[in-house]
């Protein structure tokens, strides 16, 4: 076991809650440990760090709240993951207030340093587990009721004959019937010539007002074709077609907003593989901004950008 590292306080500090904010921005394959602990020697759970992040494809992100910080929380980290058989990139960072707003970029670029790793994903759980997390339920098994033997069904149809042949004895039972009622009486000849009344006129019901116009067709396109959603589309088309330059601009705004998809098409545009099928000279290509925003789209939590992230690395 390994004891956990010594706290020093940092003067900048994070107000409570600031956190959630920030946490929401991540994508959904990141599993939260928050506050992570570690055991001692003596087996006692101990406080570590303010909360520790983990993803299947990038490893383990150790984070401390100003105006406090672990000494050398990654290399406890790794002690402890040592004896356990697990060795995940673990990178520490020290967050205060202004740096809440660029978590997923702060990840990107502290993942960006390491090394690439290969494992199964059931090593998050693990290491969620030794960092004090609570173990997620497993759903609990249907309970599938057991087949009845022959004896059993022979009862099952013994009870419905005998409440079939109680009904049909009803039903042959004699009843008391009343007299059905005596027919009304002719109306008299007055009343035969009378004419009938005429109906009611009905409430003519209020029109509703109309309701405002629409916007005309062309403003409600020029409106989305400058949303996230909209720059997105525009320019994965752009790309499909070749216009490398004109994508990137488009793609370029919508991940500055925020966009996952935008950032892992903006890496395609600069991968090697994607640019030769188009037909684009080799010097167009940029193997490390590539990388970078394929990163930065799995940290917003785009699970697409890990296949051509992986093949960007094989790549000779």
């Amino acid at each position: 076991m390994t004891t956990a590292p010594a706290e020093v306080p940092l003067t900048t500090a994070v107000p409570e809650g600031a956190l959630d904010g920030a946490l929401r921005g991540l994508g959904p394959a990141w599993r939260v440990v928050r506050p992570a602990t570690l055991p001692d020697a003596s087996g006692r759970r101990r406080p570590f760090v303010a909360l520790a992040l983990l993803h299947p494809a990038l490893g383990v992100a150790l984070l401390d709240l100003a105006p406090r910080i672990t000494r050398d929380a990654a290399g406890a980290l790794r002690m402890a993951l040592r004896e356990a058989g697990l060795s995940p990139p673990i990178v520490h960072r020290v967050l205060t207030r202004e740096h809440l707003p660029r978590l997923p970029d702060i990840l990107d670029y502290a993942f960006g340093w390491e090394q690439p790793f290969e494992a199964p994903a059931s090593w998050v759980e693990e290491v969620a587990l030794l960092l004090g997390a609570t173990p997620r339920a497993t759903p609990a098994p249907i309970a599938v009721p057991p087949r009845r033997g022959i004896a059993e069904w022979a009862l099952v149809a013994a009870g419905v004959a005998l409440v079939a042949g109680g009904a049909l004895l009803l039903l042959r039972a004699p009843t008391d019937v009343p007299a059905p009622p005596a027919p009304a009486p002719p109306p008299s000849h007055i009343e035969a010539m009378a004419p009938p009344a005429p109906p009611l006129p009905e409430a003519i019901p209020e029109r509703p007002p109309p309701p405002p116009p629409p916007p005309a067709a062309s403003q409600r396109r020029v409106e989305d074709a400058e949303t996230p959603a909209g720059l997105l589309r525009r320019g994965q088309a752009l790309l499909a077609l070749g216009d490398i330059d004109a994508a990137r601009v488009l793609l370029g705004r919508a991940a500055e907003a925020g966009s996952a998809e935008a950032a892992t098409a903006l890496g395609r545009s600069h991968d090697p593989a994607l640019l030769a099928r188009l037909g684009r000279r080799a010097e167009e290509a940029d193997r490390v901004l590539a990388a970078q925003w394929y990163r930065t789209g799995l940290v917003r939590g785009d699970a697409s950008a890990a296949a051509p992230l992986e093949s960007l690395r094989a790549a000779p």
